[in-house]
């Protein structure tokens, strides 16, 4: 048991009830103090967003790489099936740059448009005449028929029989050697040239078209021929490189002969171009 002094020192330390106990004189004050998170600097905010930009990019990436390894064979058989899509029914077309420059080769197409321009042209026959040229066109295709056109200045279109083929310079093939085509060279901003052409026991013809440029209307006059079967165009003596059918003549005012040829046959007259018109010719037959 202790003593009573020592008990009285005692209860002297307990805290009275109700009452918080009284810290020791050694003992540091105590203070409530709020949480504080320290702020993240500067430097670590930019490096954090380089990461996640650096991140970002690399996925992107990934995400080309596997489009482009899945499509890949789908563009391969396009590129293979070359650009015979261009053109219309151009048909199929390579490319060859040897010798003076690059020259398209185009195989010319069998088609029921061809014919149906070809009769609007000037060619006269019946359904089945009509069937019997594709047939031997057909066959013609085997046989290395061909014309190679070339034109000034250069990258004009080539149509056969109103359907456009390529871009000249180029060659086309398979044609039939007993058929007479309307062959048209067209550039915008140009006078178009046209020409009939018939291979007959030739193997391979070469043409070259100059096409002049459009002229001024408000000092030109303009021709159109109507006649039956198409023919080329002779002005005062001078081939002009156009087939009626292949849209109006541009003529200087004044007095011209005309001479419409078309293998044996030929039909003259004179016209009266005036400036700013159109003089139009009644229907004629070729005979």
């Amino acid at each position: 048991t202790l003593s009573p002094q020592r008990n009285n020192a005692r209860r002297a330390q307990l805290p009275a009830p109700g009452r918080a106990p009284t810290p020791p004189a050694h003992a540091a004050p105590y203070h409530r103090t709020a949480r504080v998170t320290a702020p993240v600097p500067r430097a670590n905010r930019r490096r954090n967003a380089m990461l996640f930009a650096a991140g970002f990019l690399m996925l992107a990436a990934i995400a080309i790489v596997v489009i482009v390894g899945l499509s890949g064979p789908e563009i391969d058989r396009r590129g293979k099936g070359g650009s015979g899509g261009s053109g219309g029914s151009a048909g199929a077309i390579s490319s060859n740059g040897s010798g003076g420059g690059s020259t398209t080769t185009v195989h010319a197409p069998v088609t029921a448009q061809a014919d149906a321009a070809s009769a609007a042209a000037g060619d006269t026959g019946t359904a089945g005449d009509a069937g019997t040229r594709s047939a031997t066109r057909a066959d013609a295709s085997r046989s290395g028929t061909s014309v190679t056109v070339e034109s000034s200045p250069k990258k004009a279109t080539v149509y056969l029989d109103g359907v456009k083929q390529c871009p000249a310079k180029c060659t086309v093939e398979g044609l039939d050697p007993n058929h007479t085509y309307l062959l048209s060279v067209r550039l915008r901003n140009y006078v178009p040239w046209s020409q009939l052409l018939r291979l007959g026991e030739r193997r391979h013809v070469s043409v070259k078209a100059y096409l002049s440029e459009e002229p001024d209307p408000r000092n030109t006059g303009y021709l159109l021929v109507h006649v039956t079967p198409a023919a080329d165009v002779t002005v005062d003596g001078t081939r002009i490189g156009r087939v009626t059918g292949d849209g109006r003549i541009p003529l200087s005012p004044g007095s011209h002969e005309i001479m419409l040829t078309r293998g044996e046959r030929k039909l003259r007259f004179l016209v009266d171009i005036k400036k700013g018109q159109i003089t139009s010719t009644e229907k004629l037959v070729l005979k």
